[in-house]
């Protein structure tokens, strides 16, 4: 759920990381240009460039090239830490959709007005296989 969002801002972002112990991996997701008004993040968003559900918001591409959220699968019985951040902007943003996730995060620090980080602890059973 997205809310208490300041004043005046113009677009919504994500950033999406993970941690298996003191080794943090690079991003792994960037969407930006979300409308302000947005309450909810749905799940299932499409690995695509563009979201139009989520008014043309735009996505970032991993380091392999793969476009959209993919979180990591760690190796079975190991916890790790999905780490969300969650930003104001101050414009929408130029950078295209389809960018790396490294620039997406450059323009997204560059308009931020605040932001609020949220982390899941997780842990993949053997059952999840």
């Amino acid at each position: 759920m997205v809310n208490r969002i300041p004043e005046p801002t113009k677009s919504l972002a994500i950033t999406a990381e993970w941690s298996k112990g003191p080794i943090n991996e690079p991003r792994f997701w960037t969407i930006w240009n979300i409308p302000p008004e947005t309450e909810q993040i749905p799940v299932g968003i499409p690995r695509t460039k563009r979201v139009e559900s989520l008014g043309g918001a735009r996505q970032g591409r991993q380091r392999g090239g793969t476009i959209g959220y993919k979180p990591p699968c760690p190796p079975s019985d190991q916890s790790y830490e999905h780490r969300f951040q969650v930003y104001a902007l101050d414009q929408m943003l130029d950078a295209r959709a389809g960018t790396t996730n490294e620039e997406a995060s450059e323009a997204i620090g560059s308009s931020e007005l605040a932001s609020n980080r949220i982390t899941l602890s997780y842990t993949r059973s053997t059952a999840d296989g």
